[in-house]
């Protein structure tokens, strides 16, 4: 392994590129990683703001890494993890509130075994470095919804990656999905790709048309990851809803909701994380990664993610620009080995 490498950090004021960092013998449960590609996803970007949707980032850490997931190659492995590891082609996550915390953003990174998922040698590192928090998250609402007993569902932002994502694999279990976006584009987006339930709501006639479809497929679960007028929709659903947030792309929004009309509909409003799916499945961790990884190297399409371009480490400031542009189209992905 290399004696030095670099990495991308934010002081929550800027990004900027570290040289010289020195790596760290692998703790017992970690592999270290030689990172060949990692996206930006809208998390990374929200460093800057400290408005992190998913994830708390304690202020004593002052300079941290950027950065959740990616993919590369194991270059070695603490004591507890198989040897045979070593050479692997792997895809890994690793959260702000994780143990250890460097961010993927990196040429090398030390992550626990059990945030690494392995894919044979035919895949493609800017396939495979999507591989957990778009996939996994789809697979958290999937099972919320599923608990809900819900025939229907409702999502904003629905022409983003996870949005798209998340239609696709509803649809692929017969839930229906009411899907709300901003731009007439975007509503052809998705008709392409099955989508029977487009809203924009910028349209005249969107409140009406949601009024509709609210009273036909009675939805019992609103998926938000905008924050903002969501719960002027929420106020239309039937009782027992839900509104998970997940996400707040309006970071300046601040709302209120009626203790009254909580009480008497019965419905809940919850903040869910991906740090809670980890959390919670346990042992079946190991089962959703084979659903995503099977997915993804047999061309099923229901977790892929659009890699629109890429950029060496370097030029990361460039990267996050473009990646501001193509949000609807799919992800930017940095190479921490190319150079520019």
């Amino acid at each position: 392994m290399e004696s030095s490498y670099s990495g991308i950090y934010t002081d929550m004021e800027r990004f900027y590129l570290k040289n010289d960092l020195k790596p760290r013998e692998p703790d017992l449960d970690e592999m270290v990683i030689k990172v060949i590609s990692c996206p930006i996803n809208p998390a990374d970007k929200s460093f800057l703001k400290e408005t992190l949707p998913a994830f708390s980032v304690p202020k004593a850490f002052g300079s941290i890494g950027v950065g959740c997931e990616g993919a590369g190659e194991v270059v070695d492995v603490g004591s507890n993890v198989d040897d045979s590891f070593i050479g692997k082609k792997v895809a890994f996550c690793q959260l702000p509130c994780h143990k250890n915390y460097e961010g993927s953003w990196r040429q090398h990174i030390n992550v626990n075994k059990k945030f690494v998922i392995e894919y044979p040698d035919e895949a493609e590192y800017d396939d495979i470095c999507t591989s957990f928090i778009n996939p996994l998250t789809a697979m958290y609402i999937l099972n919320l919804a599923e608990k809900s007993k819900s025939r229907a569902v409702i999502q904003n932002a629905a022409c983003s990656s996870i949005g798209k994502m998340v239609l696709r694999l509803l649809n692929s279990k017969g839930i229906k999905v009411i899907n709300i976006v901003r731009r007439d584009e975007q509503v052809e987006i998705l008709e392409d790709l099955g989508a029977n339930y487009i809203l924009n709501s910028n349209s005249d006639t969107f409140e009406d048309e949601l009024d509709q479809l609210i009273h036909s497929l009675e939805p019992k679960c609103f998926f938000d990851c905008v924050g903002g007028d969501c719960l002027e929709t929420f106020s239309k659903m039937p009782k027992q809803s839900s509104l998970y947030i997940y996400g707040n792309m309006d970071t300046g929004s601040i709302f209120s909701f009626s203790n009254k009309e909580l009480l008497s509909s019965r419905k809940t409003i919850a903040g869910i994380s991906l740090s809670d799916f980890f959390e919670n499945m346990g042992d079946e961790l190991q089962h959703y990664y084979d659903i995503v990884s099977h997915d993804i190297t047999e061309g099923e399409y229901i977790f892929k993610t659009e890699v629109v371009c890429t950029y060496p480490l370097e030029e990361f400031d460039k990267a996050i620009e473009e990646s501001h542009k193509i949000s609807s189209t799919g992800k930017v992905v940095l190479k921490p080995w190319e150079q520019s």
